[in-house]
């Protein structure tokens, strides 16, 4: 920044206005910015004293680069020493230097215009069955996001990532196009009591697959779950007889865990004090997937870190 000055006042004078106005123009104009992005930038500003021939008084005005001047109405009050008492000090004042900065939108244009079907995912509905309703699809359908696209493209950044994520076959499912329609943007605790409700013979089928697959991806892209994503998700995997009648705990869900708690690692499961389980496979005995979603789940048990 480069102060253009018209000085008519002595040097001593001028030095400290010169320092009053570098604050000024820094923090008044540039700190407008801080608060959405950080610009780096040169903003012009031009600055002018003025002294009342009457009386001595010292006004500050200031004008940045094709704007109009502002005047602070009040004087410069200079009659404060500096310590060594060789140099008058000027009043702190605040005047507001209006700028006009342009900055390019920053949004992923990607989550609107989506990227195109590849690889795997294009095949996904052939000869498939509706992951919500098991109906065979007959090559028709859509294919929906388990964790939703309005949520994953913000996680990613650039456009061959977005591609990627956008395709990853290990967060997508087949689906008949009126559930994918009412599943729209929901999140796991939204869509989970809805797709029950509707009474599809897939619910009981897949709802924990859902949940394992939502873990997973979530995990991979770091989407942070919510309490009530947590929780929807380790109910998913509550088994159900044809009854209706809840038979347990699965194993991806633990009777002694506490709710909706997750850690980082198996060690720090263990540190906890979380209690290990058997999977259904018979490997070992370990800890639910739901409570440590880094760990992998090889052999689909919802059991991880076995011993």
């Amino acid at each position: 920044m480069l102060p253009v000055w018209t000085p008519k006042v002595n040097t001593v004078k001028r030095s400290i206005a010169l320092a009053l106005v570098s604050i000024i123009a820094v923090g008044g104009a540039l700190g407008a910015f801080a608060a959405t992005q950080t610009v780096e930038t040169e903003v012009n500003v031009e600055v002018t004293v003025w002294q009342r021939v009457s009386d001595g008084s010292l006004y500050l005005s200031t004008r940045p680069e094709g704007g109009r001047w502002t005047t602070h109405p009040e004087p410069l009050d200079m009659s404060a020493l500096s310590s060594s008492g060789r140099f008058r000090q000027g009043s702190a004042i605040n005047v507001a230097v209006p700028v006009r900065l342009e900055v390019e939108a920053t949004e992923a244009r990607w989550c609107n215009d989506r990227p195109a079907w590849s690889g795997e995912a294009r095949d996904l509905l052939d000869g498939a069955r509706g992951f919500y309703s098991l109906d065979l699809l007959n090559g028709e359908g859509h294919r929906d996001h388990v964790l939703p696209w309005s949520v994953l493209c913000e996680l990613v950044d650039g456009e061959e990532l977005a591609r990627d994520a956008y395709n990853d076959l290990r967060n997508l499912v087949p689906s008949v196009a009126a559930f994918n329609l009412a599943k729209s943007d929901d999140l796991a605790h939204e869509w989970l009591p809805r797709w029950q409700s509707r009474d599809a013979q897939g619910y009981d089928a897949n709802s924990c697959e859902y949940a394992n697959r939502y873990w997973e991806t979530a995990n991979r892209y770091g989407h942070v779950l919510s309490a009530s994503e947590t929780r929807a998700l380790n109910e998913a995997c509550s088994s159900t007889d044809t009854s209706g009648a809840t038979s347990g705990p699965a194993p991806t869900e633990s009777a002694d865990a506490q709710p909706g708690r997750t850690y980082p690692s198996c060690a720090a499961a263990e540190a906890a004090g979380e209690p290990r389980q058997q999977g259904s496979s018979g490997s070992g005995r370990g800890f639910p997937a739901s409570i440590v979603p880094a760990a992998r789940d090889g052999d689909r048990d919802g059991v991880v870190c076995e011993q």
